[in-house]
């Protein structure tokens, strides 16, 4: 089964510190699914963790970058979970992608 038969990924999300990471890597590692940490991918994709864009840029630019990466990794259609940061669904224009 690929990604399209699945349907839509699902979101963890939830409080900092909560293991969402953690969840996704398990899932990750007991079932074929594309599983993708959005914590990681920004670090990827703008070479400083999350924490350190937040100090360097601040909170609001962080959350655009956030949900950016997010919109893109959803349009392109070949995940299957994604571990979100805490707040990233605070942008209710997330929601309907």
């Amino acid at each position: 089964m690929n990604s399209a038969d699945r349907g839509r990924p699902v979101l963890l999300w939830g409080m900092m510190g909560v293991g969402k990471s953690a969840v996704a890597r398990e899932l990750q590692s007991i079932t074929s699914l594309n599983v993708v940490d959005l914590d990681e991918l920004i670090h990827k994709e703008h070479g400083q963790s999350p924490r350190a864009l937040i100090r360097a840029f601040g909170l609001s630019k962080f959350r655009q970058l956030e949900a950016n990466s997010l919109r893109s990794l959803l349009r392109a259609g070949s995940v299957d979970v994604v571990a979100l940061g805490g707040g990233c669904l605070l942008d209710l224009s997330l929601i309907h992608i």
